[in-house]
């Protein structure tokens, strides 16, 4: 733990004498801000930081699939679900509200509405309800998926 704070210190360091040249006073002021930030942080904190951020699951067969970056993330995240396993050993699913999923991934709740539909008519997801007022549920379709990604080129 002492070699990452050490090395956490020393980023801070080296962040200040950046800071220290800069000329514009705002940037100058940004840089001793991020410098202070890093060298309070500790190793624990960092990871807690890291491993609190949501995450999908980026795998290459999505890549290659005829879909805009935005909507390669929306099926990572859809996707990360769908490969973990819930505490009672069934599969996990995607069945998070709209404004949540959409903060998550740092997009509107309308343009993940419009993406999941789409993604939906392309065959790509399936969508499952769940009665009225209760997320839908979504899974990525692995076999049209990977079909249309060797298509594309993937090799996998």
């Amino acid at each position: 733990m002492d070699n990452i704070n050490d090395l956490i210190g020393d980023a801070a360091k080296q962040l200040m004498a950046q800071a220290d040249g800069i000329q514009n006073q705002k940037l100058k002021a940004s840089a001793q801000r991020v410098a202070r930030t890093v060298s309070a942080k500790t190793r624990d904190e960092l990871i807690s930081v890291a491993r609190s951020d949501a995450y999908g699951r980026d795998t290459r067969f999505i890549k290659y699939l005829p879909i805009t970056w935005r909507q390669k993330a929306v099926m990572g995240r859809v996707y990360s679900f769908q490969c973990t396993t819930n505490k009672d050993g069934t599969p996990g699913e995607f069945r998070m509200s709209l404004a949540t999923a959409g903060k998550d991934l740092n997009i509107t709740r309308d343009n993940l509405k419009n993406d999941l539909r789409q993604l939906v008519e392309l065959g790509f997801l399936t969508k499952r309800s769940n009665g009225a007022r209760k997320p839908a549920t979504y899974l990525v379709d692995e076999v049209v998926c990977v079909t249309e990604a060797r298509r594309n080129g993937w090799d996998g």
